[in-house]
């Protein structure tokens, strides 16, 4: 009966710990997936979308007002560069609050912030107004010797930017991953032990209980062989 027990009570606890076992790693892993697909739903949306915090659309708008004539176009591009510095300021105040990295903050809001604002005062003060008077040379030279430099001195800033960004991502993502690994196996260590105490309890109550039954009995088969030797 011991051995029936002993076996029962170790394959009950083997299977329970296997089902813990199994269901901690689907979680890891639905974690895991859960976190690609954000990543991958982000990584969409930048490559659809121009960002705010770059003014690459901003300094298309100025190209295609440099060839566009119809007044009407002018009106929506007009509106839309001033809609584009509000959002980039918007942005930027937002980053200002919750970004807490130094060189981030210094790429994204000093460095590449300074030809930004000269651009869009440039813009919005000789750019569009040479535009709105038909300014030909003026609008040529704007466009060429003051815009076009500050856009490219924003985008080497953005190019460092990202590139920071993403090695610096890349290390928290290793890190993230070794200490999901690290905490699985924690868990399963822990699971282990508590499963072998769990099994030497099981076996040392097992044994006592059988004991505890075995022991009358042999003493009554003692006693009835003793009977019948006439030993009373």
């Amino acid at each position: 009966m011991f051995p029936f027990l002993s076996t029962c009570s170790i394959l009950t606890v083997s299977i329970f710990f296997g089902i813990v076992y199994i269901n901690i790693y689907k979680i890891a892993h639905e974690s895991d997936k859960n976190y690609g697909r954000i990543i991958l739903s982000k990584d969409l949306i930048a490559d659809i979308l121009p960002p705010p915090m770059y003014i690459v659309e901003a300094y298309l708008i100025c190209n295609e007002l440099y060839f566009e004539n119809d007044k009407a176009k002018h009106i929506y591009y007009f509106e839309k560069l001033k809609n584009l510095k509000n959002d980039y300021y918007e942005r930027r105040n937002f980053w200002t609050e919750t970004e807490d990295d130094k060189e981030i903050r210094t790429l994204l809001l000093e460095k590449s912030y300074n030809p930004v604002a000269e651009f869009y005062d440039i813009v919005l003060n000789k750019y569009i107004p040479a535009v709105q008077n038909n300014e030909r040379d003026k609008i040529t030279n704007l466009l060429i010797n003051e815009l076009k430099p500050r856009y490219l001195n924003h985008r080497a800033y953005i190019d460092d930017l990202v590139n920071y960004s993403n090695n610096k991502n890349e290390q928290i993502l290793e890190t993230s991953q070794r200490e999901i690994k690290s905490s699985i196996f924690n868990t399963i260590v822990i699971l282990i032990l508590v499963a072998l105490v769990l099994i030497g309890l099981i076996i040392f109550l097992s044994m006592v209980i059988s004991s505890s039954i075995t022991k009358p009995l042999n003493e009554a088969i003692q006693m009835a062989e003793d009977i019948a030797k006439g030993k009373f």
